[in-house]
């Protein structure tokens, strides 16, 4: 598996939002919840001020208008703050110092935001019939000392919320960085399997190839090896996929059923039994082939009889149950009741098959399916396979999300 390269679009300044790929100082939404937050203080403070001193003849307007001036500073020095915050951040290791530099930072903000409060209090009079002082720097300095208090606070305020907001902004990235890295570590486990369940088809095809060239039988020898390219150009041409729908794995298992009757003849028989509107129900590629493999080997090749195989296919709630039964005399055990014993014998056996599906499984559907090794009452084995539905796009199965 090739590392992964690192992913740009995540590495994002905290001033990116966790969900859009635009910054956030550049968002329309973000300047317009400001504004609104900031009229709303702004219309607040004017409301208190005139009514706390109502009987003193103050217009309202002008209280209004005053106010208004001082929260559309804020709202310019808002983004400030968040530029600050993210160069000298709150968890960093030297807090008292990086408490100094914002503590220093918000005495200058409010500083700056008294110019254009004195300068609409120079020219409004706002408390009128009570005069404003004559010189700038005189309002100024009664200004300053009137809000300074209010300004350390809501400098605190924007503090707190741009921490959180870029924390929560971390967070959604390392999420993201997880949840690639598992999908490609899902990706990467997938093909591998993949890549160990062709080779071991292709050389159980060989091997009974080798056998009817031993024994003279060079004309199903060759429609062996016909049926056999036919097998491996359809594999071929949906490698990419891991989920196929069930049509599509029923006309790749009869490929390789149609490999095994040339071999086995009328010894082999096979029955399909499929609920009507599962047909474009998306399973695991590659899914029925190991496990019909098996039970040829274990209900035909090693039986002298007629050996009989059905695949029964169901929906049951928002699963997929698939059986595929056998009337083979050899029957794995189930040791551990979470696991089916897998028999230590040569890569022909139920064990590589069944294992490697029971792997692919784990890995498309985490914990929501289900493989299921019985014997049946009379005689041979059965296999059931339950995991989530998912209809095919083209479908309109309603089946469940995988």
């Amino acid at each position: 598996m090739t590392a992964m390269r690192p992913d740009t679009r995540l590495d994002r300044s905290p001033l990116q939002p966790p969900e859009h790929g635009t910054p956030l100082l550049t968002r329309r939404s973000f300047w317009l919840a400001t504004a609104a937050i900031w009229s709303f203080f702004g219309l607040m403070v004017a409301n208190q001020l005139y009514f706390s001193m109502r009987g003193h003849g103050h217009d309202w307007w002008r209280i209004l208008v005053w106010q208004m001036a001082g929260a559309a500073t804020w709202m310019l020095l808002g983004p400030v703050v968040l530029a600050l915050e993210s160069r000298f951040p709150l968890e960093a290791t030297r807090r008292l110092h990086l408490l100094g530099v914002h503590f220093s930072a918000a005495v200058a903000g409010s500083l700056v935001r008294m110019i254009p409060m004195t300068a609409v209090s120079l020219a409004l009079d706002p408390y009128r019939p009570v005069p404003t002082e004559s010189s700038f720097a005189a309002e100024y300095a009664v200004q300053a000392l009137q809000w300074l208090h209010l300004d350390l606070f809501l400098y605190g305020a924007i503090l707190v919320a741009a921490y959180a907001y870029r924390s929560r902004a971390q967070l959604h990235r390392d999420q993201l960085r997880a949840a690639h890295l598992e999908k490609e570590l899902a990706s990467a486990e997938l093909r591998a399997l993949r890549l160990e369940l062709q080779p071991h088809f292709l050389f159980n095809t060989m091997n009974s190839v080798v056998s009817l060239v031993r024994v003279g039988d060079g004309a199903r020898a060759e429609r062996m090896l016909l049926g056999l390219c036919e097998l491996l150009r359809s594999t071929l041409d949906g490698h990419r996929r891991q989920l196929v729908p069930l049509a599509d794995e029923m006309k790749l298992t009869e490929r390789y059923l149609d490999i095994q009757r040339v071999r086995f003849g009328d010894r082999l028989a096979f029955e399909w039994t499929i609920e009507p509107g599962t047909e474009q129900t998306l399973v695991p590629s590659l899914l029925l082939q190991p496990l019909i493999e098996n039970s040829v080997r274990h209900a035909v090749e090693m039986g002298s009889g007629r050996g009989r195989i059905t695949v029964e296919v169901a929906r049951a709630d928002r699963n997929l149950l698939i059986d595929v039964e056998d009337d083979g005399s050899d029957v794995v055990t189930l040791a551990d009741p979470t696991r089916a014993a897998i028999p230590e014998d040569p890569p022909t056996s139920r064990g590589l098959g069944l294992d490697n599906v029971r792997r692919r499984l784990g890995a498309l559907y985490g914990d929501r399916w289900a493989l299921d090794i019985e014997p049946k009452p009379e005689r041979g084995t059965r296999v059931r396979l339950r995991f989530p539905r998912r209809a095919a796009p083209e479908s309109s199965d309603d089946g469940g999300s995988a």
